[in-house]
């Protein structure tokens, strides 16, 4: 039996069509880590922003081979230690309170120091229905770390 090409041509458009969006669904990464609190936590960045996730201690968030995050893990408690450190301290400052996926954070910088330190800007992210914290750090820039942030999710594992 004789294929004719405008059926051969159709099968690989389907061909090709299926693939692309087989890649499409894929939008996101993601890696589950053991922490010292017992929580097994998920940490997922969204790749269609161009971000990715290297994993290790601490992890990082980066995006065309610049870091923008390194991520650790803390306890419950480091949420409301840093509300309390920032809200008494002289180079701290809160920039942000909210919440993302159902996990309140807060955002907040530290000034450069005199001795030639990076300014910070930092997350704290209450992990809901967990005894964690992430601790994300960057030293890139305001606006840097926020896009950061809007691609990442956490979640606790069962």
């Amino acid at each position: 039996m004789k294929i004719s090409g405008f059926k051969k041509t159709f099968a690989l458009l389907m061909v090709l069509c299926m693939t692309m969006m087989l890649s499409a669904c894929q939008s996101s990464t993601s890696v589950t880590y053991s922490v010292d609190t017992g929580d097994k936590i998920k940490v997922s960045v969204d790749t269609q922003t161009g971000f990715r996730q290297n994993t290790g201690n601490p992890y990082t968030i980066s995006k065309d081979d610049t870091e923008y995050i390194q991520g650790s893990f803390g306890v419950a408690d480091a949420y409301d230690l840093y509300k309390s450190y920032i809200a008494e301290s002289d180079t701290a400052e809160l920039l942000e309170e909210g919440e993302q996926d159902g996990n309140p954070y807060i955002f907040y910088t530290v000034y450069a120091s005199e001795d030639g330190g990076d300014t910070e800007y930092d997350y704290i992210v209450r992990i809901a229905g967990s005894d964690t914290c992430a601790l994300l750090a960057s030293t890139h820039s305001e606006d840097g770390a926020r896009e950061a942030f809007d691609a990442l999710s956490f979640e606790t594992e069962p």
